[in-house]
């Protein structure tokens, strides 16, 4: 009775620190994910103010700039004005300003590019086969739907294809639309590839996501490329 009560104790120690490494990893995840979509938004709103100011002092350059890290290259190398339809009486304090404005946006931006570095390898680890599947933004999209791996792996493949699409089932369910053949998926590479049959595509991968979610969460063999490549084979025909 003591070498079971030993056992015993032994695997319930391993399983919950399994548990409690694959709970802290998951909350990793969804936080950095939440603070890289709450840093675009914060580097596409400063930059949109930047754009505003600095056109005050030279709208020419603002207006060639393709993109906002173009356009904070272009006032960072702080580039001399020839002729423009600016201010005249812009003093070098007031471009200092600007400059000082834009390098503090590009490390926000170098900030968000690190994130993604760490979010990748924390996918990678963690749910391997399901990124390999759905790539990164569908993969933290979908667990931080559904709040955890777990609850993810519980889930259905019909669920998991309409996944971010619960206000269209809804309306479908009050006979106000048909029902949604995709949620998250709908951004997926190969679904935006199909012309005739999306739909189906997304239920191909949520088949595959369903089986690789449950891989995942048990600590399964990496199988991710061999489910991609059976949905890319069958999508072919959709």
């Amino acid at each position: 009775m003591d070498k079971f009560q030993e056992l015993r104790n032994k695997y319930l120690k391993s399983t919950k620190e399994k548990v409690r490494t694959t709970s802290f990893r998951g909350d990793f995840i969804l936080q950095s994910f939440k603070s890289i979509k709450e840093l675009e938004n914060i580097i596409n709103l400063l930059c949109s103010k930047l754009r505003e100011w600095y056109a005050c002092y030279y709208p020419e350059l603002e207006k060639s700039a393709r993109n906002n890290e173009e356009f904070l290259k272009k006032i960072i190398e702080n580039p001399e004005r020839k002729t423009s339809m600016g201010m005249e009486d812009c003093n070098k304090e007031d471009t200092s300003i600007l400059i000082t404005f834009a390098k503090n946006i590009k490390n926000l931006f170098e900030q968000k590019i690190e994130l993604e570095k760490y979010l990748e390898k924390l996918l990678e680890d963690f749910c391997p086969n399901i990124r390999a599947i759905a790539g990164n933004t569908i993969t933290c999209l979908m667990i931080e739907q559904m709040g955890s791996l777990k609850k993810l792996m519980g889930m259905p493949a019909s669920t998991i294809q309409i996944l971010g699409a619960e206000k269209a089932l809804f309306r479908h369910l009050k006979g106000e639309g048909r029902s949604p053949k995709f949620g998250f998926l709908y951004g997926h590479e190969l679904v935006k590839k199909s012309r005739d049959n999306k739909g189906k595509v997304a239920k191909l991968l949520a088949d595959k996501i369903s089986i690789a979610a449950k891989i995942d969460y048990f600590k399964g063999k990496f199988i991710g490329d061999k489910l991609r490549k059976e949905v890319e084979e069958k999508s072919k025909y959709c």
